[in-house]
């Protein structure tokens, strides 16, 4: 087990340069890496567990170019967060006026938690990333965005806020992007704030697809569940993918 207790500056890589499968930031550490649009722990190729009491943060995008704000974690081939601290995704990129020519291609926050095959613990803060203060439909990340998972919050789950200032804001992030997923809240779980003059939309709560349950939802006026065939942080992501 790696356990870390200071400041680190850059991404940790489960299973790679010394680090375990298995991490434990406590109250005193801190991960927030500085490189542009990069995660705070991103996972390898076999399950990771992650234990985190303190802080890790997702690195904000350019602030010249669009670029993504990095996922606070993000475990593609699954494996188990525990949090009790705070988990936030990356800011935007900032997008200005496009150049004469040029491709709008809009960058969202990063988001706090995202992967497939995870089993999340909340009792903290897990945030998406908010959107950059922008000309152009930048948007906010999720808090989490999880496939074939399984959700326990007990904390506080939110999206990112939508900043734009004027022209056409982005949307801000859902709370929980679930797709194939259990999950379990007796917390708050809410979407971000469509901030600023841009007209950007607030997230929903939950977007769901193929949730297996949602139990003990004791606060159901905070929470809005958005039943769709596909999320529209998805929308929001395939339509930048195919602009790139």
């Amino acid at each position: 087990m790696t356990t870390i207790s200071t400041a680190v500056t850059k991404t940790v890589f489960l299973g790679r340069g010394g680090i375990d499968t298995t991490l434990t930031v406590t109250a005193a550490g801190s991960i927030a890496p500085t490189k542009y649009g990069a995660a705070g722990v991103v996972g390898g190729a076999s399950p990771g567990m992650v234990s985190n009491a303190g802080t890790i943060d997702g690195a904000a995008g350019s602030a010249k170019i669009a670029m993504n704000g990095g996922d606070g974690i993000h475990l593609a081939h699954g494996g188990t967060v525990t949090n009790a601290g705070m988990i936030v995704g990356g800011t935007s990129g900032v997008y200005d006026f496009p150049s004469s020519g040029s491709t709008l291609v809009p960058s969202l926050g990063g988001v706090g938690v995202a992967g497939h095959g995870v089993t999340l613990m909340n009792t903290g803060s897990i945030m998406g990333g908010a959107s950059s203060i922008s000309h152009y439909d930048d948007g906010g990340g999720a808090g989490i965005d999880l496939h074939h998972s399984a959700v326990t919050n007990l904390g506080t789950i939110a999206g990112g806020a939508s900043n734009a200032y004027s022209y056409f804001g982005g949307p801000a992030g859902d709370g929980a992007d679930l797709k194939d997923t259990s999950l379990h809240n007796e917390g708050l779980i809410a979407g971000g704030a469509g901030l600023g003059m841009g007209n950007g939309a607030g997230g929903v709560g939950v977007a769901a697809i193929g949730v297996a349950q949602q139990s003990r939802m004791t606060v159901p006026s905070r929470v809005a569940m958005a039943a769709a065939t596909t999320s529209r942080r998805a929308i929001t992501r395939a339509a930048m993918a195919a602009a790139a």
